[in-house]
């Protein structure tokens, strides 16, 4: 389990979020040997439960400390995105990019979604998924890197008549 950003521009830092191997290998055989931990939930459900549960938090916490909602914002979005849960983002994504000021946050939530496009059916969701995209790199700073988002996603939604 590794996740890190695409190079970052100049001096901006990378951020890297990092499991060594073995954790990954241990946790996996872990989850074979023990089925009845998980009462029958397929390894995406759980990532969706974590998602929910995370999502949630950052609506609570939303209007009283944003960085915390923050965090709880971008453990969820992570959650969604690795179960291919992309219907679940939602106003949820969008508060998120656009409602959270922290760059470093913002630069991982862009990379998750960025590389999530692709993996995205043709629709509402991957249009959603480039505005998303769009909305956090305007709101850190890079507007010019946000205007293709911006295109791309009015095209898709153009194209199928919405």
């Amino acid at each position: 389990m590794n996740r890190e950003e695409p190079a970052a521009a100049a001096g901006e830092a990378r951020a890297t979020y990092a499991f060594h191997e073995l954790v990954r290998e241990r946790t996996i055989q872990w989850s074979k040997t023990h089925l009845d931990a998980t009462d029958g939930r397929t390894d995406d459900e759980i990532r969706i439960a974590y998602g929910e549960r995370y999502a949630d938090l950052f609506d609570t916490l939303y209007h009283e400390d944003r960085n915390a909602a923050g965090e709880a914002g971008r453990r969820a979005l992570v959650y969604f995105v690795a179960a291919r849960a992309f219907d679940r983002l939602g106003s949820f994504a969008s508060n998120l990019v656009t409602g959270v000021n922290d760059p470093a946050l913002l630069r991982g939530a862009v990379a998750e979604l960025e590389g999530a496009i692709d993996r995205t059916p043709p629709g509402q969701s991957r249009w959603s998924l480039r505005t998303y995209v769009a909305d956090a790199l305007s709101n850190s700073g890079q507007p010019d890197r946000a205007l293709p988002f911006y295109a791309e996603a009015a095209e898709e939604a153009e194209a199928a008549e919405h």
